[in-house]
């Protein structure tokens, strides 16, 4: 089992426990993120991108050849990723220059898909051009400006401030002719390309509690702090007129304006259930309806604990059995403090074990 992390580092998670549980070889890597990942070096849409996915599959051809002299069984690879780590694992099967190398077997998509609207990077010229204003690189010519980012200091690039919407990432994979040639989309829709790998994907009860402050998670939003936020999103995320999506959401979900007992409440939780529907849940249904008309192995998970939920008011679930699922001491200290959340973790290591163990 391969473990993609999203925005952290795979040196976080150790996997012992599914190490111990199943008769499987867990192994993390480490890959380059943000403007060092996914930056586009270049003002052509060709320009050679995707250095995070690369490395990723650099890792992969590593295990390929590799992984037999560690107990495991170069055949039998099983991509997991959650969040951004589940789209960048969409990725990889969709992708000419992984998917045909029998690199790996199935994966298991956590809470992410190649489908939402963060899974591509939005307006990659006006990026590359903000980093190049703020380093005084040259855009002339993609081989002045690559020799230019070069010669930057880490820290510099590192430190770069990007202007952008909110709740859409800065860097983020770009169709780049190689490695993703076309919208993840048209790519799904190819059965006997996206048809040749087992999967499995899942959700929680609620997938975007990070997004909102935690005063809002605690007390609640009014009306316009609510309106706010989606507007915002919508924007972000989707085409068309932010405030006719508004109006369809509030249609949809239920406008609680007006309302006297919790109401602020009601507004939260309306807008994590529109948020976590678009921005998760509704495309990994898309990606599962493609995948399971092209393979018959092909698994739909849906974790809802109402016991847990409220122990964790706040957080979010699908984060907290992410973290007892690969790392031993926050395990044995959840499962001590939150006894209702360890059936979460058992039964989600069940799952991916079974899942990565079939033939």
């Amino acid at each position: 089992m391969v473990f993609i992390h999203g925005e952290s580092s795979g040196n976080l998670y150790d996997g012992t426990i599914l190490a111990s549980y199943g008769n499987v070889v867990f192994v993390t890597i480490n890959f380059r993120l943000g403007i060092l990942g996914f930056l586009r070096p270049g003002i052509r849409d060709d320009t050679t991108s995707n250095f995070g996915l690369l490395d990723q599959i650099a890792a992969l051809l590593w295990l390929r050849e590799n992984i037999a002299d560690f107990g495991g069984d170069p055949n039998s690879i099983t991509l997991v990723g959650h969040g951004t780590g589940a789209i960048f694992a969409n990725l990889l099967l969709i992708s000419p220059v992984a998917n045909k190398k029998g690199l790996f077997k199935r994966a298991i998509l956590m809470s992410g898909s190649a489908l939402s609207a963060d899974a591509i990077g939005k307006a990659p010229l006006q990026i590359t051009k903000q980093v190049a204003h703020a380093l005084n690189c040259p855009t002339t010519t993609d081989s002045d400006l690559a020799l230019c980012l070069r010669g930057q200091d880490v820290s510099a690039l590192l430190n770069v401030k990007i202007h952008k919407p909110n709740y859409v990432p800065a860097f983020a994979p770009l169709i780049d002719n190689v490695v993703i040639p076309d919208k993840p989309l048209n790519l799904m829709k190819n059965s006997e390309l996206f048809g040749r790998f087992d999967l499995m994907y899942g959700v929680t009860e609620s997938e975007k509690f990070h997004i909102l402050s935690p005063i809002a998670l605690l007390h609640g939003m009014v009306d316009v702090q609510r309106d706010e936020v989606l507007r915002e999103y919508a924007k972000a995320t989707h085409e068309l007129e932010a405030e006719l999506i508004l109006s369809k959401i509030l249609e949809q979900y239920g406008d609680f304006s007006g309302f006297t007992n919790d109401y602020t409440l009601k507004n939260r939780d309306l807008v994590l259930d529109a948020l976590s529907d678009s921005g998760t849940v509704a495309p990994l249904i898309m990606t599962a309806n493609l995948h399971s008309k092209a393979n018959p192995k092909s698994y739909m998970y849906v974790f809802s604990h109402p016991k847990a939920m409220q122990e964790y008011s706040g957080v979010s679930t699908s984060l907290k059995a992410l973290s007892q699922f690969v790392t031993p001491s926050m395990s044995l200290k959840n499962d001590e403090t939150f006894p209702s959340l360890r059936s979460i973790r058992v039964s989600l290591e069940l799952l991916c074990l079974g899942f990565a163990s079939s033939k």
